[in-house]
C-alpha cells in the first residue's frame, strides 16, 4: 500500500489495522478487488500528523502552499479537517486540487478546500489571464476576496464590452467597496441585455441591428418594473444611469471600431439626456418671512437687529390665531413683563 509505511504482519502484506479493515469490508461485501482497495484505502492516523502519502506530488505541493498562505493570514487549520480533505483527494485520485468540485464535499471541509483552491489559482494566474474569464477573482486585481460575475450578461458582445470597461475602471477606483460598485454597473448592463433578449427576435446577438427603439423598450421595462414594485425609484434611476454611462464610455474607449466588441453598433443605440429619470425633489416648508429675515441677519450688524418685542409681535402676527383670542398667552406675557419690571426696579 502506498499510504502505509507500517510493518506487514500477514501474508497479504498488510499491517494489522489495514488487514482488519480489509477483512471487515470484504466480509460485508463493500469491496471485492484487493488491488483497487489498496490504492484507495485511507491511511491509519496516529498522533498529531496528517499523511499525504499516496497523493500526487503536485497535489501535495498545492496543499502545503495553501496551508502556508493560511498561516500567513493567521487562520487556524484543524487537523481533522485536513485529514478528511487528504482522504477525499486520495480516494478520488485527483491530479490537481483545482479540479475538485467543492460543492459535492461535506459542509465542514468545503471552506478549507475552496481556500486551498483559491490560493493555488491566485499563484498560477494574473490579471492578464483573469480578464479572459467570465468570473473574475478580484483578489488577483488587489480588491479582496470577492468575485465579479459577467455571466449575467446574455449577449457575448455586450459582456466583452463590460469586461473592457471594468478593466479600465479598476486602476481608477479606491476604497473597500470597489467590487460592489462595479458589480452594480455590470448588473445594470445585464438588465439592458435582458431587455434585448426579451423583446428582440434575435435576442440582441447582432449589435448592428439595434436602434433607438431598443433603448425605449429598455426604459419602458424599467418603468413597468417600478410600477409593479419590482424596482424602487432609486434603483430604476441608477440602473438607467449606469447602463448609459457604460455604453457612453465604451464608445469613448474605441470599442465601436471594426474588430472590437461594439463593431457595427448604430449611433441610434444611445441614451438621450432626458431619458434618465430625474431625482425626486424633496419639498421643505419654509418659515414665515419675519422669522427668516431675522435669522438671516449678520451677527455683526447688531444695530440693525430688531428688538425682542418686535420679534414677538411678528411671531404673534404670523400665528393663525389672533392674539386677542388667546388671553392665557397675553396673561403670561403680562406676568413676564411685570416680573421683568420688578426685577429691574430692584
Amino acid at each position: 500500500m502506498t499510504v502505509c509505511d507500517r510493518q506487514a504482519h500477514c501474508r497479504r502484506g498488510l499491517c494489522r489495522p489495514h488487514d482488519v479493515r480489509w477483512w471487515d469490508q470484504d466480509r460485508k461485501g463493500l469491496t471485492t478487488d484487493f488491488e483497487v482497495w489498496c490504492r484507495t484505502a485511507a491511511p491509519v492516523v496516529s498522533g498529531h500528523e496528517v499523511i499525504l502519502r499516496g497523493l500526487t506530488p503536485l497535489v501535495q505541493a498545492e496543499i502545503l502552499f495553501g496551508l502556508q498562505q493560511r498561516c500567513g493570514r493567521d487562520v487556524i487549520t484543524y487537523l481533522y479537517q485536513l485529514r478528511v480533505v487528504a482522504r477525499r483527494l486520495h480516494s478520488h485520485g485527483v491530479a490537481t486540487i483545482v479540479d475538485v468540485d467543492a460543492s459535492t464535499l461535506p459542509r465542514h471541509i468545503r471552506p478549507l478546500v475552496q481556500e486551498l483552491q483559491a490560493a493555488v489559482s491566485e499563484s498560477t494566474t494574473g490579471p492578464d489571464r483573469e480578464q479572459h474569464k467570465d468570473i473574475w477573482n478580484m483578489r488577483v486585481f488587489g480588491h479582496g476576496r470577492k468575485r465579479l460575475d459577467f455571466t449575467v450578461v446574455a449577449q457575448p458582445w455586450l459582456r466583452s464590452a463590460a469586461k473592457h470597461w471594468v478593466l479600465e475602471e479598476l486602476p481608477l477606483r479606491r476604497g473597500p467597496n470597489v467590487a460592489a460598485v462595479l458589480r452594480d454597473h455590470v448588473n445594470s448592463v445585464a438588465a439592458l441585455g435582458n431587455s434585448l433578449r426579451l423583446h428582440r427576435p434575435d435576442d440582441g446577438i447582432d449589435p448592428a441591428a439595434l436602434g433607438r427603439a431598443d433603448i425605449v423598450a429598455f426604459l419602458n421595462r424599467l418603468r413597468h418594473q417600478e410600477s409593479a414594485g419590482d424596482l424602487s425609484a432609486y434603483q430604476r434611476r441608477k440602473t438607467a444611469q449606469h447602463a448609459a454611462l457604460v455604453l457612453r464610455e465604451c464608445r469613448a474607449l474605441g470599442l465601436a471600431r471594426p474588430g472590437r466588441p461594439l463593431a457595427g453598433l448604430s449611433q441610434e443605440f444611445t441614451f438621450r439626456r432626458h431619458d434618465l429619470p430625474r431625482c425626486p425633489r424633496t419639498t421643505h416648508r419654509a418659515g414665515p418671512c419675519p422669522i427668516r429675515s431675522s435669522l438671516c441677519l449678520s451677527p455683526r450688524s447688531t444695530a440693525s437687529r430688531p428688538p425682542a418685542d418686535a420679534i414677538s409681535a411678528s411671531l404673534s402676527n404670523c400665528s393663525s390665531t389672533p392674539v386677542a383670542d388667546r388671553p392665557r398667552s397675553a396673561t403670561c406675557r403680562g406676568t413676564a413683563s411685570t416680573r421683568t419690571g420688578t426685577a429691574n426696579t430692584r
